[in-house]
């Protein structure tokens, strides 16, 4: 899990800024927003609001842009992207850092890493990982740039790490100028357990942003298809949700193709012929898509109540709202994130969704998430108006008269009073009974993961 992340001189963040995951000493709702691991209280969930230009949405770039370094093997001569705080001479001129604090697990206990990265244009300037064996961190390796070094760059690993030559030289070798040394584990096998475990959990937990004004749609239905278990959960999360959906069925049309089942041809022939239009060519340029079928086809099973019975309908997903294909692209990443630990990313979380679907997918995340992280950039003031997330959740992007970004908490207002309102917090509290109804979003998973560790 995260612990803290650190940013500074990237895109409009001109000065450092830290991102805290750390809960504050308040325990309201502890058991739904917090997770202790390893000696630290962290935060399930955070969302950072913003006006447009504010630099929110640069706080989750450089996330991914640490994730990039990290892990992307590049060619001798490709640059790194300029992302220097443009507005300021020296600081254009200058490198952009990276860095974060994050838990690993190992034999059953939680240790703390910190990586850091310092980069330009050009070159990795210096990157570290240190490990946290007790409360005194230690260097597991360094590697500073130098221009006199025929290879760019000094590389230390201490002997406490006990990393054979051959291995070290081979790091070196597939370690050039402008990558990481954590990125040639992608073309290397070391033996370098305490950097190897580092490099399988940027490949595993982290991950890269999900830009809500992108169609999430394919990714969802590929996902989905792939077994009985997933659509199960999918059609539950509707449920759940109160879509009044009893089933969703996906279809995979190259598969049906290929068996005969499904006739591309035929299917575009009624389309045409079903809205009337007889022009030749107009039918040659449908007809010919039969070589590029379509590889899903998703239908939304609907229930509903005639005469006083209950009937269903189906409908495809092209003609369910807008929101409703949202939520459905969202799906994969929400319930991948509950059965594999990952941190969740989503850039305008509130995109075409409804806020009371927003807030469910917030409160599905507490009520299932164990050690997965979720953070979401808004600009809907109703999301963060401090009941329906804790005061140690929500941060504000502001942007200074000189064109930086200034990221900071709700806590840094001591003296704010919240009322408690909302129905989140009554749920939490109890107050729709003696013990809340977790249930009512608390989804049936073991199965799921019963069966996706088979895969």
């Amino acid at each position: 899990m995260i612990i803290e992340f650190r940013v500074k001189n990237f895109l409009s963040i001109k000065d450092e800024q830290v991102l805290s995951f750390e809960a504050d000493s308040n325990t309201d709702y502890e058991k739904y927003f917090v997770t202790e691991i390893g000696g630290y209280r962290l935060l399930k969930v955070m969302g950072i609001y913003g006006a447009n230009a504010s630099g929110k949405s640069n706080i989750l770039k450089a996330l991914d842009k640490f994730l990039e370094i990290g892990l992307k093997s590049r060619y001798m001569g490709d640059n790194l992207a300029r992302t220097t705080f443009s507005f300021n001479s020296d600081y254009d001129r200058g490198n952009s850092q990276l860095g974060m604090d994050f838990l690993i697990e190992d034999s059953g206990k939680f240790i703390k890493y910190r990586y850091e990265i310092i980069y330009n244009v050009l070159d990795i300037v210096s990157e570290k990982l240190e490990y946290y064996p007790n409360s005194r961190p230690a260097l597991v390796y360094e590697r500073v740039q130098n221009i006199e070094n025929p290879r760019g760059f000094d590389f230390k690993v201490p002997k406490s790490m006990k990393l054979k030559n051959a291995d070290k030289d081979a790091i070196e070798l597939n370690t050039l100028r402008n990558t990481s040394v954590l990125s040639s584990f992608s073309r290397i096998n070391p033996i370098f357990p305490q950097a190897k475990k580092v490099y399988n959990y940027f490949s595993s937990y982290l991950k890269n942003t999900i830009k809500t004004n992108l169609s999430l749609k394919d990714e969802s239905m590929n996902y989905f298809e792939k077994s009985y278990e997933r659509r199960n959960i999918l059609t539950e999360l509707f449920q759940k949700a109160d879509f009044d959906i009893s089933d969703v069925q996906i279809l995979n049309l190259r598969k049906m193709a290929e068996f005969g089942i499904y006739d591309h041809k035929k299917e575009y022939q009624a389309a045409m012929d079903s809205i009337m239009v007889k022009e030749t060519s107009v039918f040659d340029q449908y007809l010919s898509l039969k070589y590029d079928i379509p590889k899903f086809e998703t239908y939304f099973i609907h229930t509903y109540q005639e005469n006083g019975e209950y009937k269903s309908g189906k409908l495809p997903l092209s003609s369910e709202s807008l929101g409703m294909v949202q939520f459905f692209g969202l799906a994969y990443p929400l319930i991948h994130a509950l059965v594999h630990p990952s941190v969740l990313l989503i850039d305008e979380i509130e995109n075409s969704l409804h806020l009371e679907i927003v807030k469910y997918i917030i409160m599905i995340f507490l009520s299932n998430a164990t050690t997965s992280q979720m953070l979401f950039t808004t600009q809907n003031l109703l999301l963060l108006d401090g009941e329906i997330m804790r005061k140690d959740a929500i941060w504000f992007t502001q942007k200074q008269k000189d064109g930086s970004t200034e990221l900071y908490s709700l806590t840094d207002f001591t003296d704010l009073n919240r009322s408690n309102r909302n129905y989140l917090k009554s749920y939490l509290a109890g107050n729709f009974g003696a013990v809340p109804d977790i249930y009512q979003f608390k989804l049936d998973l073991d199965s799921l993961k019963k069966s996706e560790s088979k895969i």
